[in-house]
């Protein structure tokens, strides 16, 4: 069975390069917390945990937040199959720079990586949306699921071959580690060959930016690094940023008031959701691989594993929920509708975070491996529901000329939603006990956004069909 079949042939090449970049972003997540908290006769920095989650969040931050003026520069200057192309070559280079064993080239690498994934992601997105026509909106959303499908795989090989790389025996563990930055630029560069036949075919369109829009670009490369500086600013002070959280939500109700505004009231609510996911997702690879590491029984069927190949595990759900979904998508395309997805999503979200509290409060010594299996395996279920149909969603409501900016505004809540990841992880707690009770608290928060997303989800519904029968 060719889950391809009927889709545009281009969505092939887009799947690949997406993958690979992937693979580099959750390869280089998983490992980094540990390369940065290891002492250096293990190969590590010997930094401290506050330390480094607060660099592991602003790389996080600073991919998604320069997304913003990536994508305008894409919508109307270089063109989207161009930042993909400078984008992809960006990452090679950075994985290479963390590969030289000097402490200063893995700032350099991070900053070269974030730049390149800040340019990929957005019009990667958009390139996929584009090859749909309007009438398409169901198929687009089997190719967004596909597309992610593509994410997943990524998210499944890259954890588990760095942590492999890295924890090889036959190098020192200074190369080992160095080594493992290096496998993602390998791919990453024939992902570059993949896409060149792709960006040929697509020549990029003239488009001479007025006053209006340098300015706008200005703006938004200063506004990106001004918010980068403020969350790095703002990590002793974590009331700060639930305070910028707020104001997201916050102004989505106010713009769903406004008969004029229902398309920015859609964002902000997509940005919502987008830190939610984001936040609960991005523990996977910082605070929950240091709670793996020192808590959970690190042996499956008899094999030791790294702390690194639970975060691929996630990857492997999502790629199996993704098929299962597609299967279903094709008989029960109601279950999918933007007024399903996302309330079902959430509740598995917390659902995730239940199992691993109810997990750690009742266990004696260390907790079970297959709690944190069982718990990743919702929290995949949760991305296979929400993410595809949000990027079909933000698709159908971007205007002609903002397609990769809207593309972005999603992308914008994966850096908010890394903060607040940051802000939890903190706040875990050491003990069994503790760990407990933040896990469930953590739940039970989420659950009340669950209703709060169930009350709006028709009117989500009917916006987005009156702005597409508008456009």
């Amino acid at each position: 069975m060719n889950p391809f079949k009927g889709h545009p042939s281009e969505l092939s090449r887009l799947f690949l390069v997406e993958m690979w970049e992937r693979f580099s972003y959750f390869g280089l997540g998983a490992v980094m917390i540990l390369f940065m908290t290891l002492t250096p006769s293990d190969g590590g920095l010997g930094w401290n945990r506050q330390h480094a989650l607060m660099v592991q969040a602003a790389y996080g931050t600073g991919i998604y937040l320069l997304s913003i003026p990536f994508s305008i520069l894409a919508d109307r200057l270089i063109g989207a199959s161009n930042a993909v192309l400078i984008g992809a070559i960006c990452i090679v280079a950075g994985h290479l720079t963390l590969a030289l064993p000097i402490e200063a080239s893995f700032y350099w690498g991070l900053g070269c990586v974030a730049i390149g994934t800040g340019l990929l992601k957005p019009s990667i997105s958009r390139l996929v949306g584009d090859l749909y026509q309007g009438s398409q909106s169901e198929l687009k959303k089997a190719g967004m699921a596909l597309f992610y499908m593509s994410i997943s795989i990524g998210g499944l090989f890259g954890p588990v071959a760095l942590g492999y790389v890295r924890s090889v025996k036959i190098f020192t563990v200074s190369t080992a580690w160095h080594l493992a930055f290096s496998v993602a630029a390998f791919g990453m560069a024939v992902s570059i060959f993949i896409f060149i036949g792709l960006w040929k075919k697509r020549p990029q369109a003239a488009v001479k930016m007025d006053a209006g829009g340098l300015w706008l670009l200005c703006g938004s490369f200063l506004g990106a690094l001004a918010l980068l500086w403020i969350f790095v600013w703002a990590t002793p002070y974590p009331w700060f940023i639930w305070a910028i959280f707020c104001c997201i939500p916050g102004s989505a109700l106010i713009f769903a008031f406004r008969n004029d505004m229902q398309r920015q009231a859609i964002w902000m609510l997509m940005l919502t959701i987008s830190t939610i996911i984001s936040a609960v997702v991005a523990q996977i690879t910082s605070g929950l691989t240091l709670v793996i590491k020192d808590h959970v029984e690190l042996t499956v069927f008899g094999a030791a594993l790294p702390p690194e190949v639970f975060a691929g595990m996630f990857g492997g759900f999502i790629v199996i929920f993704t098929l299962l979904a597609n299967r279903v998508r094709n008989t029960r395309a109601f279950l999918f509708g933007y007024h399903n997805v996302f309330v079902l999503g959430v509740l598995c979200l917390a659902l995730a975070m239940a199992i691993i509290g109810g997990g750690f409060a009742l266990s004696v010594g260390k907790l079970s491996a297959w709690v944190i299996i069982t718990a990743y395996a919702f929290k995949a279920c949760a991305e296979v529901l929400v993410v595809p149909s949000a990027l079909a969603l933000m698709h159908d409501v971007a205007r002609n000329g903002e397609k990769s900016l809207t593309m972005s505004i999603w992308l914008m809540g994966a850096g908010l939603g890394v903060n607040v990841s940051k802000m939890l992880s903190l706040s875990m707690g050491e003990t069994a006990s503790e760990l407990g009770r933040f896990f469930m608290w953590e739940s039970a928060s989420i659950g009340v956004l669950m209703f709060a997303l169930w009350a709006v989800s028709r009117w989500l519904n009917e916006s987005v069909q009156r702005i597409k029968k508008a456009s």
